[in-house]
């Protein structure tokens, strides 16, 4: 079903509908809505073919939102709303990011938001229980934005149920609901928050003179209240936190751009003015560091404070990776730490290298690695099956080229990689400064031609392989699982996290002291690191001969090792299924029938494939086994032919499509 026609179901079972960009209304003075026609629907299409989600108009149709995190409280709030409303209409369930749910009434008179917010059993602030009502919307089919999988109903929808099926509901009924459902919290560890008490001032702190909770901060953007005091507290918290400005404007425009008020020209003007208001919070952090660190007698108080030793805070970085991470090298580990400093200085150089965490086993490490990487790069966007639309749009943010981390991309080159075309076409040139991915985009009748930038740095880690294109221009790290005498500590959030933003503003105070020279950086290749490797490691070589000490010896011992290692590696799944292939066929024939081979059975080739160790044939196919139409299609481009006409060359039917003496001789036969 389209847009168009959840729509047109919508306004005929008396519901406003209302097209939306996420969670976003994209219509302008959308709250006063109050009839929908078939030239609304029409002209919806047309202007606002990217406004995929649908919502309806609240006012008349007011829905409890249980926006909480534990299920058991979810439950006990639900049953509640069907012991008391049940008999009196449809209790219908929407849920798009369980298990929170919300639950759709009706009412003859409108009347205002009622909420109560919620103290998590964690400390933290942000899930709530309210009714939303006039002048909001509710989005009600589409894809949620964060779990990215399309909204879903139990007992009932609104494209088959009539507004009139709905339990009614009063103001005061509401407020009784909201405050019932309220008691119920505190049995799953949660208490009610005193907004009144909690109210930000100016100077972001609360009546008491204690710090504003983040979380009430978030609420305030996402319903539209206060912009410009929230939006300025928010900079300075996330500024004193250690993290970097760009990366500040990036995720506050992110919220802004989430947010459920109109996207009117307040919102507009608010939006415009964050990266104003980041830069105020740093010089307010400046000066505040200045107050509270008066330079000792005799030095000048005007004299800047001298950038952190390049050597010192890679020394640092490596530290703090060797303790959360089982690398499988000192070299591994090297390159790491480069990987991560070369992020905060994009900008001076023509490439950048992605690196790839990759083993063909789970358990080993991998994504741990991104964990530790992220707090210590410059914009970090942490994701997994994102978009292709949302990396674009950060890789063309003024605040400048982001750093993805990917987690599980084989499923981005997977079975399925078609899906994801632009992804990957943003992996793939996203390597070079100025690098563009064209596409064509229909606006109405017209077919429109854009250039979305795509230069970014891009961390990746997943089972199995990657494309040869994109390995050659990576630093590969071969992830194992940790032995026992491995040793590394937990990586928690609340401690770890701020350790390594720490570590992480040092690398920035650091890139920005040595901007100039890395724009002239050209680094010595050592022999053996040419060409796409060469492009690779050459913003890596930059960063250690920036910093000094045994860093530089120590980046040309790590280029050779690794490019070694990936040379000898199979890069792709061809050459490694020749490889193995190779090995099966000495391993199960006899020493005649290697003098002279003739074939295996498939069924006999694919067993001994899934089963062989440290290969990445039980993880390809989801731990499946891998085919023989997958087998004939990666050995066609070597010239082998089809089932059908192995006769020709006397082997008898359902005999493997390989041999000894045909497999090229880059396969080299198993050692012993």
């Amino acid at each position: 079903m389209t847009p168009t026609d959840v729509r047109a179901h919508l306004a005929t079972n008396d519901y406003v509908p209302i097209p939306c960009v996420g969670k976003a209304p994209v219509l302008k003075k959308w709250q006063t809505r109050d009839v929908t026609s078939e030239g609304d629907l029409e002209t919806w299409v047309k202007l606002y073919p990217d406004a995929r989600n649908t919502g309806i108009l609240c006012a008349y149709t007011p829905t409890l939102d249980i926006d909480v995190l534990d299920e058991r409280a979810v439950d006990a709030a639900v049953e509640l709303v069907r012991e008391r409303f049940g008999d009196r209409g449809k209790v219908m369930l929407r849920s798009g990011l369980p298990p929170k749910v919300a639950i759709p009434f009706r009412t003859d008179v409108p009347f205002k938001k009622i909420r109560a917010v919620l103290t998590a059993p964690d400390g933290s602030i942000g899930q709530k229980i309210e009714f939303l009502c006039e002048d909001q919307q509710v989005i009600v089919h589409g894809i949620h934005p964060d779990s990215h999988e399309p909204y879903q109903w139990s007992g009932g929808d609104p494209r088959h149920v009539k507004r009139d099926e709905l339990p009614p509901i009063t103001a005061a009924e509401a407020r009784a609901l909201v405050d019932d459902i309220a008691v119920l919290m505190p049995n799953h560890g949660y208490q009610v928050v005193d907004e009144h008490k909690r109210k930000p001032r100016g100077n972001g702190r609360d009546n008491n003179g204690d710090r504003v909770d983040w979380g009430h901060l978030y609420e305030n953007i996402r319903t539209g209240c206060d912009y410009y005091d929230t939006l300025r507290d928010l900079s300075c918290k996330m500024v004193a936190s250690g993290m970097n400005p760009g990366a500040v404007v990036n995720f506050l425009r992110d919220l802004m751009e989430k947010s459920e008020a109109p996207h009117d020209e307040r919102w507009q003007a608010r939006y415009a003015d964050i990266p104003r208001l980041v830069d105020g919070a740093v010089e307010l952090l400046r000066q505040t560091e200045n107050k509270d660190s008066p330079p000792p007698a005799g030095e000048d108080p005007a004299e800047p404070v001298p950038a952190p030793d390049g050597a010192t805070v890679l020394n640092l970085a490596r530290d703090y990776l060797k303790k959360y991470v089982a690398h499988p090298s000192d070299h591994a580990l090297t390159a790491h730490v480069l990987w991560c400093a070369h992020t905060h200085l994009l900008e001076a150089f023509d490439t950048t290298a992605r690196i790839a965490f990759l083993s063909p086993l789970p358990e080993s490490g991998k994504t741990r690695a991104l964990e530790a990487t992220e707090p210590l790069v410059c914009r970090p966007v942490s994701t997994v099956n994102a978009s292709s639309t949302y990396l674009f749009r950060k890789a063309g943010d003024d605040a400048g080229p982001p750093t993805v981390l990917f987690d599980e991309i084989d499923t981005i080159f997977g079975p399925k990689a078609k899906e994801h075309e632009d992804i990957r076409g943003f992996i793939n040139a996203g390597h070079r400064k100025g690098a563009i991915y064209g596409r064509c985009r229909v606006v109405g009748n017209n077919v429109m031609t854009e250039e979305l930038p795509c230069y970014a740095a891009v961390a990746m880690a997943g089972l199995g392989w990657l494309p040869d294109t994109l390995l050659s221009r990576a630093a590969v790290i071969r992830m194992q699982r940790r032995l026992k005498s491995e040793k590394v500590e937990p990586f928690r959030t609340r401690t770890s996290i701020p350790e390594g933003r720490a570590i992480g503003v040092q690398l920035a105070a650091w890139a920005r002291s040595v901007l100039d020279d890395a724009v002239a950086a050209r680094p010595e290749m050592p022999e053996g690191v040419a060409d796409r490797q060469a492009d690779a490691w050459e913003p890596l070589l930059a960063v250690a001969d920036l910093a000094g000490g045994e860093w530089p010896a120590l980046a040309r011992e790590t280029a050779v090792a690794l490019v070694k290692v990936n040379r000898d590696t199979p890069a792709t799944l061809q050459l490694r299924l020749l490889q193995d292939l190779r090995l099966v066929f000495w391993k199960n024939l006899t020493a005649a029938a290697q003098a002279r081979p003739k074939g295996l059975p498939t069924e006999t080739v694919l067993n001994e494939l899934y089963y062989l160790e440290d290969a990445p044939w039980q993880t390809v196919n989801k731990g499946e086994q891998y085919t023989s139409t997958q087998l004939a299609s990666r050995l066609f481009d070597y010239g082998v032919e089809p089932a059908q006409r192995y006769a020709e060359a006397g082997l008898p039917a359902g005999t493997a499509c390989a041999c000894v003496a045909t497999l090229p001789k880059a396969s080299c036969p198993p050692q012993g």
